[in-house]
């Protein structure tokens, strides 16, 4: 359901960190979407992110 996800920015912050921002569209192809439905998929996608890449998220 995640339709195209494209990277809009980085930035070092004066912390010395690395920030990266993305933006997601989701997308049904036969019906609209629920906030509650994004949100599920939204949470989904976090829980991966940190997991499998080791980051800290500030979603």
């Amino acid at each position: 359901m995640a339709y195209h996800a494209v990277a809009s920015g980085s930035w070092m912050l004066w912390t010395h960190r690395t920030s990266h921002c993305y933006r997601i569209t989701y997308r049904h192809m036969e019906r609209t979407l629920s906030q509650r439905e994004v949100g599920h998929i939204h949470q989904d996608i976090q829980a991966a992110v940190v997991q499998q890449l080791g980051v800290e998220g500030r979603f």
